[in-house]
């Protein structure tokens, strides 16, 4: 996440997971300078989403990425997110199981928010990738990751606090709640 003054700070991290083409969560955000990520985890590769709105403002759409046959990940971006307790409404272009992750941060740019951002696909017990940061910037990563094609884990990663998040998002489990992990 691109800066607008000293540091881009973590302020909060929400979870919801559906098997419906459309689904809502509240997400709370707070601070100066503002900015919301959103990555969806869809279980298969056949959807895509369509939009996301928070508060009723839709997202900016970042990135995809894609394993054939399998699963996609979609990360979608909101500069300057309305203050407080808020709706994020997540369309997909049909029903299918998918987890959305919102990430909200202070002290992001607010014309870009992203900075930049990169992605990869694959099948490995230790997935990388590289991505260009600076001093001040916040890195946040994602990871789709599914277990006998049975369990899907969401997982992100707050490279300025060098924290961990995981939160189970399989259909049948409750709300996922994000776990730190140190």
């Amino acid at each position: 996440i691109g800066r607008a003054g000293a540091v881009v700070v973590f302020d909060a991290a929400t979870t919801a997971s559906s098997s419906a083409a459309s689904y809502s969560f509240t997400h709370t955000t707070a601070g100066a300078n503002r900015a919301l990520v959103v990555a969806v985890f869809i279980r298969e590769d056949s959807t895509t989403v369509s939009s996301i709105t928070y508060a009723g403002t839709g997202l900016t759409f970042v990135r995809s990425d894609l394993i054939a046959g399998s699963v996609r990940t979609e990360i979608w971006v909101l500069a300057a997110p309305a203050v407080g307790a808020n709706t994020v409404t997540v369309n997909l272009a049909i029903a299918a199981e998918s987890a959305a992750i919102s990430v909200s941060v202070t002290g992001a740019h607010q014309t870009t928010p992203v900075a930049n951002h990169n992605g990869a696909t694959g099948n490995s017990t230790a997935p990388t990738v590289t991505i260009t940061s600076a001093v001040g910037r916040l890195v946040i990563g994602f990871v789709h990751s599914m277990r006998n094609n049975t369990d899907v884990q969401a997982i992100w990663h707050d490279c300025h606090r060098d924290r961990w998040h995981r939160a189970p998002v399989s259909p049948g489990y409750d709300t996922p709640r994000p776990q730190k992990l140190w």
